[in-house]
């Protein structure tokens, strides 16, 4: 069953590990941001341990006058890029910020016939050398945390139910800092927390090896198995 936790929820769950049912001492408002803070954390855990708990795509329809192209606003990091030239796909790489005048100057080379393209994220911005030309290319990313703001909001549906766990404990340290009393307890209890979820978040696809991927080849994957 998907996770049906709501900021209501866990609001009232950091209330009552922080023992903080019957005060106001430390308000809604206080408590919703340090619930998405811990959300957010949870959520750079998960795509650090392993990045496919979250992907999105987004599509550029590029032009041959423009080299650089604005990055979707809740863009994290690239998982990706991908681009079709004659209704065949393949996989974009990135290049290194020494290589960047050698590949406009060999604009002209043609790698496995797929054509020669590279990529880099700079700012807020993807790059591209040579200009493409081909219509579409496709940016795979990894997306920002997006906070619950509703009391009705419910948790970002790939956290398994009671890894939310992670924000209330989090929450009810930082309402027991407020309150000045000792944390020793909670702290322990997040600790325990993040290095259940880390443990477990790693081996999500536990059936498949981790593979070592020949980037030579760039649009035909040769896997190694370890």
């Amino acid at each position: 069953m998907a996770n049906q936790t709501t900021l209501a929820d866990l609001r009232i769950r950091t209330r009552r590990a922080a023992d903080m049912l019957k005060t106001q001492f430390v308000t809604d408002d206080e408590l919703n941001e340090w619930i998405n803070n811990g959300l957010s954390e949870l959520h750079d855990i998960l795509v650090t341990s392993f990045e496919d708990y979250y992907e999105k795509d987004f599509t550029y329809n590029v032009t041959s006058s423009q080299s650089s192209y604005p990055l979707p606003v809740d863009f994290l990091k690239a998982q990706g890029v991908d681009a079709t030239v004659g209704g065949l796909t393949y996989s974009v790489p990135r290049y290194m910020p020494q290589q960047r005048n050698y590949y406009r100057a060999s604009a002209a080379l043609v790698f496995n016939g797929l054509g020669s393209l590279y990529y880099r994220i700079v700012g807020s911005e993807i790059r591209f050398i040579p200009q493409p030309t081909t219509s579409t290319i496709v940016l795979r990313y990894v997306p920002q945390y997006t906070s619950l703001v509703l009391d009705t909001d419910l948790v970002d549906q790939q956290i398994p139910n009671g890894w939310e766990d992670f924000a209330v404990a989090d929450a009810a340290v930082q309402a027991l800092m407020k309150e000045e009393s000792d944390v020793t307890a909670a702290m322990a209890r997040k600790d325990s927390i993040m290095n259940r979820i880390t443990v477990a978040a790693d081996s999500r696809d536990a059936g498949e090896p981790w593979r070592i991927s020949d980037v030579a080849s760039r649009g035909y994957i040769l896997d190694y198995y370890e």
